[in-house]
Order: structure tokens, then sequence, then C-alpha cells
């Protein structure tokens, strides 16, 4: 789920919201979030990409061919995006083009 949409079988993103709380009440100063599966965790980017306190990394499938021809749900998670505002630096998205990934390519 994202700030402003229920999506990806959930209607609150419990990840993104236990982290932002764990921050917000004194409970941890920093939190850091590793998302490891096939799609890029867009809910939880949304709703940290401002936010300097917690570091996103998300490691997913995705192809973004200029033409769409090889699109992958969700179609975001791009390496270039970092974070914005005070969170410039917080976001980063390591992208597998290809399906068929196991230990040699993630060693």
């Amino acid at each position: 789920a994202t700030k402003d949409e229920a999506m990806g079988f959930c209607y609150f993103n419990n990840i993104a919201v236990a982290a932002k709380h764990a921050v917000h009440t004194g409970r941890a100063e920093r939190v850091f979030i590793l998302d490891w599966d096939i799609h890029h965790g867009n809910g939880i980017q949304d709703l940290t990409y401002n936010d300097p306190n917690i570091f996103y990394l998300s490691i997913h499938r995705a192809s973004f061919h200029p033409s769409g021809k090889d699109w992958f749900y969700p179609g975001t998670g791009k390496h270039d995006e970092v974070g914005e505002l005070a969170g410039c630096g917080t976001n980063l998205n390591i992208v597998w083009n290809k399906g068929g990934m196991g230990n040699k390519e993630y060693a």
C-alpha cells in the first residue's frame, strides 16, 4: 500500500508503518529495511522516500524498456530513485532485469 491507495494485497503498509513508529517514538534512531523478492516494494519506498531516518534497500526484478515491451509489475524501483529532500541517499534499488537468479548472482 502507498500513501494514497491500497495495493499489493494490503490496505496499510505494516513494514513502513512499524519503521516510522519506531523512529518517531524514540525506540530506534534509524531503521534499515531490506526488501528482497521479485517485486519492487513501491509502497515502502513511497512512505519512506523523504525520511532521513529510514534506509530502504530493495532487490527486485524490473524491466524498464523504453517501448514498454519488457515492463514488469509494478513498474517502479529504478536505480536512480535515491530518496529526496531530507531522505536523499536513503533509498537504494538493485534491479535484476531477468528471471532465474540464484545464489551465484547474489554472491
